[in-house]
């Protein structure tokens, strides 16, 4: 029969913020946990090996333990760091604007309607 272990054992790395990495007590399911104290934690990610730690990776660990990929907005997230540059010319959403005839949600089938 295997025993339950204790949350002290199931730390398998704490970040400088608190928050730690732990395997399961048993079972299957890793966390990430921040200790609330009194024996309570917040729970912040639960679920299989591989993409706990892959949370953990890209979300908790420290800058010196596990260098982050810089986020230039080509992986789907934007961190909103980018200068915005002023070139003179119109936005692409202006283009397609002029483009396709204006602001026009409905295309121009309800002009006629009277309302």
């Amino acid at each position: 029969m295997q025993h339950e272990l204790t949350h002290a054992e199931t730390i398998i790395e704490t970040n400088a913020q608190g928050v730690q990495l732990c395997r399961p007590k048993y079972g299957c399911n890793w966390t990430i946990v921040t200790p609330m104290g009194g024996g309570q934690n917040c729970c912040h990610w639960i679920g299989g090996e591989l993409e706990i730690r892959a949370q953990w990776n890209a979300n908790y660990a420290d800058d010196d333990e596990s260098p982050r990929e810089h986020n230039d907005g080509a992986n789907g997230y934007d961190d909103g760091d980018d200068i915005e540059e002023d070139d003179g010319q119109p936005s692409e959403y202006d283009e397609w604007q002029d483009y396709m005839g204006g602001d026009d949600w409905d295309h121009g089938q309800y002009d006629d309607c009277g309302w």
